[in-house]
């Protein structure tokens, strides 16, 4: 499966304090953060849907600020071409923060991240074990969970990356089991 990733246009807003997000094409949008969520230029925020192809939506290089347009109700939403989709508002403190905060947590962690966007599972089925478990130790090509994309299910595994320990002890499940996650969004964090 392809998958296209859209850098979304901002247009500013009329007190120019932030700026409206506009959605690149029809489809079915997704947003990824929540409202009061700092947002940092080019970071994920949030997929379109396209004929059944979910394609994740990007911030400008230039864009960042605080998030000001709460989620609907629904998990997906349909949108025109040109539509807002959120709107943000310019916060250079918050940005600083999330940038600093982003930094520490990425550097000296050792993370399996999705290696697409769809809906991760801790276990096989609702009834049985989670696939990992905190304190487990695993070794590379153990499945740590399942993706499903488009009602397929992938098995997520440990790869053989050199930045990775092997045999590594599991730390902390990041993700809710049944989240959706983004493309190379860390799902379990180990030592």
């Amino acid at each position: 499966m392809s998958s296209l990733t859209f850098t979304l246009t901002a247009r500013e807003l009329p007190d120019k304090k932030g700026w409206e997000l506009l959605a690149p094409t029809v489809g079915f949008f997704s947003q990824t953060p929540d409202v009061n969520q700092a947002m940092t230029p080019g970071m994920t925020t949030g997929t379109l849907t396209i004929l059944g192809r979910t394609h994740t939506l990007l911030l400008p290089k230039d864009i960042g600020g605080i998030l000001i347009t709460p989620r609907t109700g629904k998990t997906q939403r349909p949108v025109e071409y040109g539509e807002v989709l959120f709107c943000i508002q310019t916060h250079d403190g918050a940005l600083a923060f999330q940038k600093e905060k982003e930094t520490d947590s990425a550097e000296g962690e050792a993370v399996i991240r999705a290696p697409q966007a769809g809906r991760f599972y801790h276990r096989p089925t609702p009834e049985e074990a989670l696939f990992v478990q905190e304190g487990d130790t695993i070794q590379v090509g153990k499945t740590i969970g399942l993706l499903e994309v488009m009602k397929t299910f992938n098995p997520v595994k440990m790869p053989a990356e050199d930045h990775l320990p092997s045999p590594a002890t599991v730390v902390r499940l990041l993700v809710a089991d049944g989240a959706d996650v983004e493309e190379g969004q860390a799902l379990v964090e180990l030592a």
